[in-house]
């Protein structure tokens, strides 16, 4: 069964025609996942995550960013660009995970009402749209290049 704040993102994706699936196959949390198309970002899924049935509890993260793992000589211009990158967007951060892949995170206040929740959600999802195209290029090229 789907968690509150779960159905509420997931109703307005509805009515916006946004595509999405659920995930509550795990009994501690709920996905809610979409799948964008983008200029740079084509395919990048983005999971809005919820633990708890009664606080609108929401992570929004983006794991596998690129889809490859930084080589450990690489580690240090991606973090290097990731601060900067940190630097310039407020809503979104990014991260180098313990697993050497590149993550983008954002959480929401528990408090966020739940009138409001899926009205953010969808705010949220533009943005990281948006971010991550602008962003991915000059992620992907401290990757490979340094």
């Amino acid at each position: 069964m789907a968690f509150r704040a779960t159905q509420a993102i997931s109703d307005l994706f509805t009515l916006r025609d946004i595509k999405h699936r659920i995930d509550d196959s795990n009994k501690k949390y709920n996905r809610v996942l979409v799948t964008f198309p983008g200029d740079e970002a084509c395919g990048i899924e983005v999971a809005f995550f919820s633990s708890d049935n009664e606080l609108n509890d929401v992570s929004i993260r983006v794991d596998n960013l690129t889809n490859l793992r930084v080589p450990e000589d690489r580690q240090l211009s991606v973090l290097e660009e990731l601060n900067r990158l940190n630097n310039k967007y407020r809503y979104v951060k990014f991260c180098l995970r313990e697993n050497r892949t590149v993550s983008v995170v954002c959480d929401l206040g528990s408090e966020t009402s739940d009138a409001k929740l899926g009205v953010i959600c969808h705010e949220i999802l533009v943005r990281f749209r948006n971010i991550i195209d602008e962003s991915i290029m000059s992620i992907a090229d401290a990757i490979v290049n340094g």
